[in-house]
């Protein structure tokens, strides 16, 4: 399967060093932020396009059939157990108040 030995390339460094091939092994776990889902505003674990990716490639694009294989939108479950563990969280302090009432919401619906 072409996900399976699909290569990025390293940039040569500031030291001039050789560039080397590194290899993805997790590509499959790589999710995309559905804005209709949920609020653009909540934390999102490592393994979501950053929104600027996103803004660039396009919702349409990830949400194409054809892409499926490839990448799929951060199911509830993920994200619930990432919140869970987030700072906002668990950390009580009164500037998160915000978030926490946002997840909060979220989870309820």
């Amino acid at each position: 399967r072409l996900k399976e030995v699909v290569r990025y390339r390293r940039e040569k460094g500031s030291t001039g060093e050789e560039s080397n091939d590194a290899e993805v092994h997790q590509l499959d776990s790589v999710f995309y932020f559905a804005p209709h889902r949920m609020n653009k505003k909540l934390p999102l674990p490592e393994s979501v396009f950053p929104q600027s990716l996103i803004g660039s490639i396009g919702l349409r694009t990830l949400e194409d059939r054809h892409f499926n294989d490839w990448f799929q939108p951060l199911p509830f479950d993920i994200w619930t157990g990432f919140i869970s563990e987030h700072s906002c969280m668990k950390n009580g302090h009164e500037k998160d108040d915000a978030m926490r009432i946002l997840v909060l919401v979220t989870l309820s619906k």
